[in-house]
Order: C-alpha cells, then sequence, then structure tokens
C-alpha cells in the first residue's frame, strides 16, 4: 500500500491531525515507516494518558530494537507491576525490571529495587537503588539519602551520608529533596538549626510548586525567620499554597488581620505574579 498522489497526501496530512495515538500507530504500521524510537515514544504518551492497550502493544513492539528494548522492559514492568491494562504479576514485574536493570537501565534499576524492598524486604534491594543513583536517577538518589538519614531499607544509619545524598538531589532539582533540607535546617535535625539554609531551601521548593513549602514561606515572612518580616510576601505564598493546601484558608485570614487595606492588595496583586511565573505547579 502506498500514497499514489498529490490528494492522498493531504488527505493523510489532514486525518493525522484528528487522530488518537492508536490511530496514528496503526496508519504507520501500514506505510511501514515506524522507527522502533517512536514506538517507545509512542508507549510513554500512551502511558502517561492512562491509554494503557496501546502503551502495551507499543512497548512491546520497542523490544523489538536493541536501542530501544532496555526502556520498553521496563514500561511493562509498570504495567505489570500496578495492573496497568493487565491483571497484576509483580513476579512478572520483578523480571522485566531486572533485565532492564542488568542492562544497565537506571530506571529500571530504580523500579527493581523499589519493588524488592516492598515486596520482598531488604535484601538486595538497596543495591540495584545504589546502581541508579550512580547512574544518576535523582529520586534513587533521594530514596537512598532518606534511607540513611532515617535508618531503614537495611542500611545503617548515617546522617553525613545521607545528607549529603539529600543535598545532590536537591541540588539536581529534587524538589521534595528541597523541601526536605528546609525542614531539616530549620529544625536542627542532623545538623545546627539554621533558620537562613531553611529560608533558601523553602524558597526553591516553594518556586517549583512545593504547597507545603510555599506555606512554610507564609510562616518565615510572617515571623522573619531566615529573612526580613514581610507581610505581603506571607500573604502571597500562603495564597498560593491555598491552591493545593485549602486547610491554609485560617492561617491566611490570621496573616490579613495583620495588614492594611492597601498591603492586601499589594499581596493579592504578588500571588497573581507568582502565579504567572509558574510557581503554582510542579
Amino acid at each position: 500500500m502506498g500514497i499514489n498522489n498529490d490528494n492522498d497526501t493531504v488527505w493523510m496530512l489532514n486525518t493525522l491531525r484528528l487522530m488518537s495515538l492508536g490511530a496514528l500507530l496503526f496508519l504507520s504500521s501500514l506505510y511501514g515507516e515506524t522507527p522502533t524510537k517512536s514506538r517507545l515514544a509512542l508507549a510513554l504518551e500512551a502511558f502517561g494518558k492512562g491509554e494503557w492497550e496501546l502503551s502495551l502493544e507499543s512497548a512491546q513492539r520497542a523490544l523489538e530494537d536493541e536501542a530501544s528494548k532496555l526502556k520498553g522492559l521496563t514500561l511493562l514492568g509498570r504495567h505489570y507491576e500496578r495492573g496497568l491494562g493487565v491483571g497484576t504479576d509483580t513476579d512478572r514485574a520483578e523480571r522485566y525490571f531486572r533485565e532492564a536493570a542488568e542492562g544497565g537501565d537506571a530506571e529500571g534499576a530504580f523500579r527493581l529495587g523499589a519493588l524488592l524492598l516492598r515486596t520482598k524486604g531488604k535484601g538486595e534491594s538497596t543495591r540495584w537503588l545504589q546502581q541508579a543513583s550512580e547512574s544518576g536517577h535523582l529520586e534513587a538518589t533521594y530514596r537512598l539519602g532518606t534511607y540513611f538519614c532515617k535508618g531503614k531499607g537495611g542500611l545503617k544509619k548515617d546522617n553525613e551520608k545521607g545528607l549529603n545524598l539529600l543535598l545532590k538531589a536537591a541540588e539536581e532539582g529534587h524538589v521534595q529533596a528541597q523541601y526536605d533540607l528546609g525542614w531539616i535546617h530549620g529544625e536542627g535535625r542532623g545538623v545546627p538549626e539554621n533558620q537562613i539554609k531553611a529560608f533558601q531551601w523553602y524558597r526553591r521548593a516553594a518556586t517549583a510548586g512545593h504547597p507545603k513549602a510555599q506555606k512554610n514561606m507564609a510562616y518565615m515572612h510572617l515571623f522573619g525567620k531566615g529573612t526580613d518580616r514581610n507581610l505581603v510576601e506571607a500573604y502571597a505564598w500562603c495564597s498560593l499554597a491555598k491552591k493545593k493546601l485549602p486547610e491554609t484558608r485560617e492561617f491566611l485570614m490570621k496573616i490579613r488581620k495583620k495588614m492594611e487595606p492597601s498591603q492586601v492588595e499589594e499581596g493579592k496583586s504578588r500571588a497573581i505574579e507568582m502565579d504567572l511565573l509558574g510557581w503554582s505547579s510542579p
């Protein structure tokens, strides 16, 4: 089957604009022009949209090429681990994750470590999490950091090592690690209390959309902890936090009672500015 004239070309282009991912995959297969990389991309996109059958089909086809095989295996593992479009089968998920991890896929190593820890206890789970972390997997680095700090996951408590791992994850953009470091420095847990450092880490998490960090920013501005007292900033940060933490409404009213009407209006404008900067969403 092939495209024979300009009318066919126009028809195909117009149709593509209206197609679902499933129809796109079907048409591409008819023309025999779908590279394996595209199959993996389709699988990942379908997974993100909850189109499980298409994701499964595309992931299976991605296994046909070595360049996409490892990530395809990891994605299949996620389907069987969570029962997405298939029956839940953690043993099969483990096999997929293990093959991907042994091939060097960081996500596969992370998923394998997390699955083993959840289903079989300590064992070899830490080794896979460490492999994923060493390959640059931020969530694995964060998890190891928390495990070392708390002495969990079969690891002996090592606060210094744990904090270094959390710091690494936070500096590379892991938002929860940034929040945790704010809490650690603010509460003096394993380190000397340092409100300035707490404020700095909370701010990084807050500007990335972390609602609890936004609430804490409001608190620190309200009471001048780690920064100058600023009711306008306190109001703005609390307004942002309220979008995902409705219980923050009472705190917002408490801040408002301390403000002049002109300050409230300024705080509202500042909250709109923060929203436009994208600080409301992670």
